[in-house]
């Protein structure tokens, strides 16, 4: 059964922020993660159940709480596990969220795909973006860490979703 759980609350300034969640306890499963800056926002419904990962850790939907347009949306991406040629799409809801920047932590502007050093955007189409990591990763071995930033712009006021999964 899926229900909405406050885990904590913070006051962050404004920036940049990484959360790191973990399996909770025996059973225990991460469904959505809601991040708002209205104190009196109260989520409805059950969340949206995601499907049992089949490509191994970095499957994931996320609720975005837009309360204000003119705020960007930042997301970080993060995987555990990966090995070479690992492919990722990360979709969103093109309605809502207008894409601004693939890789908000290099210092040029990326919205098309392309090869951009340990990083390859395949494809860029609305709501979809699909990506991979050029690390060469040892036979045997696994990588963990950032994947990219992403930056969105809200296009309206509520609730969307961003899916990150392995493909």
């Amino acid at each position: 059964t899926w229900r909405w759980q406050m885990v904590g609350s913070a006051n962050l300034a404004r920036g940049e922020h990484t959360f790191k969640m973990g399996p909770g306890g025996e059973g225990g499963r991460f469904d959505s993660l809601i991040v708002t800056d209205d104190a009196e926002y109260v989520p409805t419904g059950t969340g949206v159940p995601t499907p049992e990962p089949t490509a191994g850790p970095g499957n994931g939907t996320f609720a975005v709480h837009v309360s204000d347009i003119d705020q960007p949306v930042i997301v970080k991406a993060t995987a555990t596990g990966m090995s070479s040629g690992s492919v990722f799409r990360l979709t969103y809801d093109n309605d809502k969220l207008t894409l601004d920047d693939i890789a908000l932590q290099r210092f040029e502007k990326i919205t098309q795909p392309g090869d951009y050093g340990n990083l390859t955007v395949s494809s860029v189409q609305p709501g979809r973006v699909t990506f991979g990591i050029n690390t060469d990763i040892p036979e045997g071995s696994t990588w963990s860490g950032l994947l990219s930033i992403f930056k969105f712009m809200p296009g309206s006021l509520g609730e969307s979703e961003i899916t990150l999964e392995v493909l």
